[in-house]
């Protein structure tokens, strides 16, 4: 009898596991250009709502969303896995991680590249997100510029150490288009 139960869980185990939502995660981070923010940084997540409703405005088809991590932790771990492509955190945070200093210390240095500065906060990229995805988006940042307080000089962009060359691509035709920004 014990054997009958045990070949039967064995059967049955599949259908088990066939419901998990994980495929839906997939799905909705393919679908949606996800900005990842910390719920341990108080300026992060709002500004990240700001940014998302900014991009929208522009480019409606990138479904834009705000996604907040539980801390910066969680934030390192769902980059450094590829389950997220898109950051803002604080300029020492984005640092640390991407040098693997601080918190960080010991952990794998994190692909990342700068797409644009607001302030203290940093808005980057993952290096495999594909170069069309980085001007894109850039270019919906500059085109929304008024609407992000703190959003830095498009020329200030240019010399910032880590600028995406994809980003800076974007940024040099804002500024032919627009020479008197």
């Amino acid at each position: 009898m014990e054997r009958r139960i045990f070949l039967s869980g064995l059967l049955l185990a599949p259908m088990a596991f066939g419901h998990s939502p994980w495929g839906q995660y997939t799905v909705y981070r393919q679908k949606h250009l996800l900005i990842m923010s910390s719920k341990s940084d108080p300026e992060s997540y709002p500004y990240s709502e700001q940014l998302v409703e900014a991009i929208n405005r522009e480019e409606p088809s990138a479904r834009a969303r705000p996604a907040r991590a539980r801390d910066l932790q969680r934030c390192y771990d769902l980059f450094v896995t590829n389950q997220l492509e898109f950051m803002l955190l604080p300029q020492i945070a984005t640092e640390e991680m991407r040098y693997g200093r601080g918190a960080f210390d010991g952990r794998v240095p994190l692909s990342m590249k700068t797409m644009y500065a607001f302030g203290d906060l940093i808005l980057s990229v993952h290096t495999a997100v594909p170069a069309n995805v980085v001007r894109i988006v850039t270019y919906s940042i500059l085109e929304q510029i008024d609407a992000l307080p703190g959003a830095r000089n498009p020329s200030e962009m240019l010399g910032s150490p880590h600028m995406h060359i994809e980003a800076l691509t974007a940024i040099t035709t804002f500024l032919a288009d627009r020479p008197t920004v």
